[in-house]
C-alpha cells in the first residue's frame, strides 16, 4: 500500500486505490498548469513513482483569457 496521495493546492488527484499496481493521475484547475508527473503509479516497494506534482498558477492566461472589456477603460486626465 501506497498510502494516500496529497492533493496538489489548486489541483484534484483522480483515482481511489493505493495498491501496487494502480495509478492516479493529477489536474489542475483551470488557470493552472501542472509541474511535475500527470500519472504516478504505487510501486511493489509500497512507494509513489516519481514526486508529487504542483499546479501553478498562469497569470498571463487568466488575462487574456478574461471576459472583462478593457478596451472602453477611461482614465481621467490630472488636472
Amino acid at each position: 500500500n501506497c498510502g494516500k496521495p496529497s492533493r496538489p493546492v489548486n489541483g484534484i488527484v483522480f483515482g481511489t486505490s493505493t495498491k501496487y499496481p494502480n495509478k492516479i493521475r493529477y489536474e489542475c484547475d483551470k488557470g493552472y498548469d501542472l509541474i511535475g508527473p500527470k500519472v504516478r503509479s504505487c510501486q511493489a516497494k509500497g512507494i509513489w513513482s516519481d514526486r508529487e506534482p504542483i499546479c501553478k498558477g498562469k497569470i498571463l492566461s487568466l488575462i487574456y483569457n478574461s471576459s472583462v472589456e478593457v478596451s472602453r477603460l477611461s482614465v481621467p486626465k490630472c488636472t
